[in-house]
């Protein structure tokens, strides 16, 4: 669970420092935000660790600044997983962190995660509602191909239970 643990610390749930970069991705109502991770994999991690170790960790207030962010961005053969989980709780609540392995696993210095939580919960901004889900997830796709200039053979959606709507 998360409870008494901050998102904004990924290592309080296992990543290694700086594997993970909280951040937020904008929505067009409201000016909502929905908090999102994403998660570097490991073997990726491993050959950059200095230079991602020599930078802030903690939520950051522009991803693009980043080299977790360059390293997916810039990799033609980089892979983004985006991880719509199921209903309630955060990016860090219960089977998520070991499912964010998993997916990564099959390749583990090709295979990225993007995880977010929708609107009102963890840190997002904003109350459940069916828009809402739908705009989070369109905000968070529209961000994978227009921020950071993933095409779209290159990514993959996996949900779980409300995810999968």
């Amino acid at each position: 669970m998360t409870w008494y643990k901050d998102l904004n610390v990924p290592e309080s749930f296992g990543f290694l420092r700086n594997q993970v970069t909280p951040f937020r991705i904008k929505t067009p109502d409201n000016g909502g935000e929905v908090y999102a991770w994403h998660i570097l994999p490991i073997e990726l991690y491993r050959q950059h660790e200095s230079t991602l170790l020599s930078e802030p960790s903690g939520r950051i207030s522009e991803m693009s600044t980043r080299t977790a962010f360059r390293l997916l961005r810039d990799d033609p053969d980089a892979l983004l997983v985006i991880h719509f989980h199921g209903a309630a709780g955060t990016v860090g609540s219960g089977y998520r962190v070991p499912n964010y392995r998993a997916l990564s696993a099959g390749q583990p210095n090709r295979i990225h995660i993007l995880s977010f939580d929708y609107r009102g919960f963890g840190y997002s901004k904003g109350t459940p509602s069916e828009h809402g889900l739908c705009s989070d997830a369109i905000s968070v796709v529209d961000w994978a191909i227009g921020v950071a200039k993933i095409p779209p053979s290159r990514i993959l959606i996996f949900g779980q239970s409300i995810g999968t709507a």
